[in-house]
Order: C-alpha cells, then structure tokens, then sequence
C-alpha cells in the first residue's frame, strides 16, 4: 500500500526566514534508545509531539491575518522511516512561511549529538503562477533519531482552513489551541467522515462531535460561534491513518475545518447564502458570465470546424475536440477564468474556466442549450455552509433529448459523458441564463465495459499459448489511457508479462477510438510456461489465468472507509482453451449466478465441455459503487464469493489405458 504523502497546502509566500528564538524542549536518551512505538509497534516512526496554535492579527485598520505556529517532533525507529525527514510546503498565492527552524538528535556512543537544518538545504520550486514548492530535509539521519521542527504560517483572513489532526504514522500527544476574535463569526466542523473522536473544550461551552450528519440539501450539520472563543482540541495515541483500496482516502483523515461566515469591518463582509443565491452570484461575477457570452470573439473559428447539417449532438462533440486541441490546462483548477477565454484561445493555454467557458461559449454560438456546472472535485473539501468555496470547479452540460452531455476539455483522455476522476463527485450545480440553478448527478449510470476474448491451446510440453483481444471502453479506456500516457509499446507488453505467469507476448496492437466512443482495443499473442501446473499425471489451472490479479483487495476483516469504485461497470470473460489427446476431465468449475444485493451486482459464471475444448463466459456487473462501512461485510462476501470462484480450478487426468479403449469402443 502506498504512503499517503501529507502536503501542507497552505497559503503561502515564497519567503522564509530562520529563527533562533525557540526554546525546544529536552530529548531524553530514553526516547532516543526507544526502538519501537508501544502502542503501534509496526509503525516506522510516530509523531511524539504536535502543537499548534492559531491566531488571528490585525494589520492597519481592518486588515486581518491568520497566524498559525506548528511544532512537531518525530521519533524515527529504523531506516524505512526515513521518508519522515523529507518535509514539503506548497505554497500558494504569494502568501509566507517565517521563522522556520529544525533540529535532529542522534545517540552517539552515550552523547546527544544535535545538527540543525540549513538554509541552503531548502529547495524552492515554482510550479506556476500561484503555487510554489518548498522542500528540505534533516541532515546526519541515522536509525533511532529524533527530529523536531517549527514554523509560523501567515495567511489572510478569512479562509476556509484545515487543522489536520491525524498523519499517517501514529500521534503520542496533539495539541491544538485555536483563538477566533470576537469580529469573526465560523463555523467549525470535525471532519464527518472520520471516525477519531479528541477531547474539545469551548470557551463558549460548544458540544462539538463527530457524528455529523448530510442532510438532503447536500449541506453539514455544523457548529456556529457569535462569540469570542477559545477552541482547544488534545489527544492522545492517535492511530495512523491507513490508506484502504478504493477508497477516496484523503477524504477521511481526521481534521477541524474553520469556514468563515462574516467579518465584522467596514471593508469586507461574508456572508452566506441559499445555494441558489451562491450559484447566481458565482454566475454573474466578472471572469464567469461575461466570459460565456462574448459570441462575436469565435465566430470565424465556429465556421472553420462546423459545417452546418451536423445533428447537435455532432456538433458538440466536434466543438468539445476542437477545444481540447485548441487550449491546454496548466493544471489550475477554479470556476472564475485565470487569463479570460479570448486570451487562453490565443495562447492556448488556462486554467478549468478558461477552457471549458471557452467551450461553453462555443456550443452556445452553435445554438446549442449548453449550461455551465459547478463542482467540488474529489480533492475539495465539503462545505458545511452554501458559500463560493463550497466549488472549485466548473463543467459544461448540453441539454439533447431531455438529456445532459457532459463535458470537460481539459483532459486530453476525456470523452462526451467521460469526465476526469477528480470530478466525479457525486453532484453538480448546473446554472441557467437566468441565473436560477439545481443539483444534477454526475457519478454515471452506465456500465463501462472491459470485454476480454482469449483462445488457448495446452502444448504437448504443457505450455499455453494462444491469442488475446481486449475492449476497454467509456471510464476503464479513460484508466488505461491516463495509467499508460506516454508509455511506448515496449513498457505495455512489459506491464501484460508482469506476474507469475512469465509471459512471452508478440504481435501487440493497440488503437483507440475517441470521438463519440470512447474505446480501446488490443490485442496480443503469448506463450506460457508457468501457466499449467503437472502433478503427477494431473494438470491444473484456473481458467481466468493471468486475467486477473490474484490478491483479492476486499480481504480485510473490517472496513474504515466507503468502498468508491467511481463508477458502474460490467467485465466479461469468454474464453476458449483446447487441452491435449491424452487427457480428461476429472473435475469442472460449476455454471453458477452469485447475486449482491437485489441487483447492485451480480456474477455469472457458465462453463462447458466439447471435446477436449473447453469454453467459459465469466460477466462480473457491479451498479452499486459507493458502499458504506456497515454494509461492507455483505460485500465483503460477495466479493470473497465471486473471487473463489473466479479462482477455481481445472483438474485434467492422463486417461489410462482401459477408459481410452471405452472411450474409443463408445464412438
């Protein structure tokens, strides 16, 4: 399982200055010679300190400035905790990180010897306009060690802001003191979707939990202040936050998240509102509405690319492909335009509104009804209130046949319905001209299909060799095409002969179909010497062969997090193997439906003989991709059930002498 890579996404300046004024604490030898975690002792290191405390400073006459402090100390066991040292600060939107300072302890013979970060070990990275990277890393790291950092965040006030309470290694002590001013009203929310509970104390005798609940207008239950408070959160042996497959990890991690509500000055005010009153707010702002309505600026290019007997959908799906050649993403997301849609076009490139109000601008000048969408990706935190931060993301929609098209252009892989994965979350806010607005699914109700046809014959050496045709379509064409972008045709054949199974493949094709479909196919040749196994005078084999992972991912006994496939699908499995003269069957897997639910899943498994060929049609469809913890075990044992079978063996015999002559006597 891969290490969840904790990034400080805090709003930042590139400028950062070193102090000596902190005091640490005192590091016993004890906690140096200490050579594992008590209460996690599979854990590599473990934080033995976390401190934060957060204020809000003026500056001037109304301007205010959130200031966090953060001290850290961290207990370093062996040598595959080592990635612990390497610390990462993004910064974004010229905001600063001051008086930065880090020091490490080492047991040398029975001496504490201490080295200090420098200031030449920090490296700074632009990545573009409104992000900046920030690393640096401990010096002398040795097994046993103990590292300690502080800093001080600035940012203004007011935003949304994340006090992470849980890392994925363990937490011995966490203390966090927040102090809002009586000019600020927030709400605060712990993350409802973790399952950590602190000890909370409010200067204004709040009741703070984590059992939250979402409520049908897709808003948080939430706590409000009106008053000037004091929050202080501790804990103590916080586990480790561990990562689960198919789920939106980052989702769930324990974390206290402020949003402001309204500043109390003569020169800002924020307020909330109805969604409704958000989305035509958003929609009237300059950088949105007045981006999709300048028609006039692409009226030459609409002509060059549509002919005009195109049916809408054809045009939609022309204009969609014109603009993701047309104008690249520099990896910016937001709903307000960067660089404004005339000047993206021309130097083709901008941010998710740049590109795809662009877009939107075109099907609108082609007379389509085209609509734009406001989301939150998978990486944006919930709202708890209606307010503009509740979306970083924008969509567009075209309404054909009574149904909505959706479109992202920013993404060279995407396709008409086949958003990226970062925006399948499941709802939008489509907005129309007037600027009225209404909730839209966006998580698709089609199956993507991964259709597999493999023909085999069993050599007289009792190698396998045969053909393979594969079909990927809709999202799992949209996975393929993402996981193996720039690859070339050696590092795919390089990923089918991973495994067990050592294959030898020639003759690999691969071709896409990208315009209304979105389509892979493939096809290969192979050879194989580790697919049959001989015992005796007995061959084996599970007709899935290398098909299939053999690691069943749904195997742990109970389940954190939601299982999140993103999206239906349905796989299918026809597959034809010839066994050689000289053998029977001596046992078969069995035709057999397996149900989940009333029909969130199914798999149907139908197998026989012909002669010495033997054909399966293997279909797996799953509808049901969201499944909550406390219905994990029903799935857990669909899962386990289906794996089995998909795993059962064929058990073919040597014929002895006496059944081949009945044999032979019986035709």
């Amino acid at each position: 399982m891969r290490k969840l890579i904790f990034i400080l996404l805090i709003f930042l300046t590139t400028h950062v200055n070193f102090s000596q004024s902190f005091n640490f604490q005192d590091i016993s030898k004890e906690e140096l010679l200490e050579s594992e975690c008590e209460q996690f002792p599979e854990s590599n290191s473990s934080v033995l300190m976390r401190e934060e405390l957060i204020n809000f400073e003026k500056i001037g006459n109304d301007k205010l400035v959130q200031k966090s402090e953060i001290t850290e100390r961290i207990k370093i066991y062996n040598k595959a905790g080592f990635d612990q040292a390497a610390k990462i600060i993004s910064l974004f939107n010229n905001k600063n990180v001051i008086d930065l300072e880090g020091t490490i302890y080492n047991l040398v013979g029975n001496e504490i010897v201490k080295g200090h970060i420098k200031k030449d070990s920090i490296v700074e990275t632009y990545e573009n306009s409104k992000q900046t990277t920030l690393k640096y890393t401990f010096p002398d790291l040795r097994e046993g060690c103990i590292i300690e950092y502080r800093y001080i965040l600035k940012s203004d006030c007011c935003v949304n802001s994340n006090i992470i309470l849980q890392k994925d290694i363990p937490i011995k002590k966490l203390e966090v003191k927040i102090n809002i001013p009586e000019s600020l009203k927030y709400k605060t929310t712990l993350n409802p979707n973790s399952t950590i509970v602190h000890n909370i104390e409010s200067s204004s005798d709040l009741q703070y939990n984590n059992q939250l609940k979402v409520a049908e207008t897709f808003d948080y239950a939430i706590q409000e202040n009106n008053q000037e408070e004091i929050i202080t959160i501790t804990n103590t042996n916080i586990p480790p936050f561990i990562q689960e497959p198919f789920a939106n990890n980052e989702s769930y991690i324990s974390k206290l998240i402020l949003e402001p509500i309204q500043l109390k000055s003569a020169t800002r005010n924020i307020s909330s509102n109805t969604w409704d009153e958000i989305s035509q707010a958003i929609y009237k702002s300059s950088g949105f509405a007045d981006q999709i309505d300048n028609f006039e600026l692409f009226q030459d290019d609409l002509e060059s690319v549509i002919r005009g007997n195109e049916s809408d959908r054809e045009k939609a799906v022309i204009l969609f492909n014109f603009v993701k050649l047309k104008i690249k993403w520099n990896g910016l997301e937001g709903y307000i335009t960067d660089k404004g849609v005339l000047q993206a076009f021309k130097n083709g490139t901008g941010n998710v509104a740049d590109i795809n109000l662009t877009l939107l601008s075109l099907l609108r000048s082609a007379g389509l009804s085209a609509y734009p969408v406001l989301i939150s990706t998978t990486n944006n935190d919930v709202s708890s209130i209606p307010n503009s931060k509740a979306f970083n993301y924008v969509i567009c929609a075209v309404s054909i046949d009574d149904e909505y098209m959706l479109f992202d252009a920013t993404d060279e892989f995407a396709s008409p319905n086949i958003l990226p994965l970062r925006a399948l979350n499941w709802k939008g806010r489509l907005i129309v001209e007037d600027g009225t607005s209404k909730w839209i699914d966006i998580v698709p109700k089609k199956p993507s299909t991964k259709k597999i046809t493999l023909n085999a014959r069993i050599q007289p050496d009792f190698s396998l060799s045969g053909n393979v045709k594969i079909q990927y379509s809709d999202y799992w064409a949209f996975k393929y095409s993402k996981e193996f972008n720039g690859k070339n045709q050696e590092d795919l054949i390089s990923n089918i002969r991973q495994g067990e199974y050592a294959l030898n493949v020639s003759d690999f094709k691969s071709k896409s179909v990208n315009d209304f479909l979105n389509v892979i196919n493939q096809s290969f040749e192979f050879s194989s010497r580790n697919c049959i196994k001989k015992t005796g005078d007995k061959l084996y084999f599970s007709p899935i062969l290398f098909l299939e992972n053999k690691v069943n991912p749904f195997s742990d006994v109970n389940r954190q997090f939601p299982v999140d496939f993103l999206f239906p699908f349905e796989n299918e499995y026809q597959i034809n193997i010839i066994f050689p003269e000289g053998y029977e069957l001596e046992a078969f897997p069995k035709n057999e439906i397996i149900k989940y639910g009333s029909n969130d899943g199914q798999l149907d498994y139908l197998a026989r003989e012909s002669g010495n060929i033997l054909q399966f049609i293997i279909k797996l469809k799953l509808t049901k991709t969201f499944v909550q913890p406390d219905d994990y075990e029903e799935f857990k044992q669909f899962y386990q059930t289906i794996f089995n079978k998909k795993m059962e063996k064929v058990i073919l015999r040597k014929e002895n002498y006496e059944n081949r002559k009945r044999s032979r006597n019986s035709k």
